[in-house]
């Protein structure tokens, strides 16, 4: 058995269980965090932290609910992105696109 980068146990904790409220949930999830990733990458890559601002506080609660690993590098952006810390954030956006490529990959196969 592949382990999952994802767990639905929050989901169905806010659904009662509801596979029509997680299945609905899933296709946003893949709807959405494909576009959002790809516009996080291009605003950190610009150094414009307004929008990495946007963007990440947009993909937190869905990592939150999906229980993806990479909550902590989301919240590191976030802080940098509210800050003139000079860090390099390179090494936590590569996480996390790596964690939500996986979870994509994973939900398109198991739904």
């Amino acid at each position: 058995m592949i382990k999952r980068n994802y767990n639905l146990d929050k989901l169905k904790e806010l659904s009662d269980n509801n596979p029509e409220f997680i299945d609905e949930m899933v296709a946003v999830f893949l709807s959405e965090i494909p576009s959002d990733l790809a516009q996080l990458t291009a605003a950190v890559e610009s150094g414009n932290r307004s929008v990495v601002s946007e963007f990440v506080s947009k993909i937190k609660p869905t990592v939150e609910l999906f229980s993806i690993a990479c909550i902590t590098e989301i919240r590191m952006i976030l802080e940098w992105s509210n800050s003139t810390d000079p860090m390099d954030v390179n090494l936590y956006l590569h996480r996390i696109q790596k964690e939500l490529n996986l979870t994509v990959t994973q939900l398109e196969e198991d739904f």
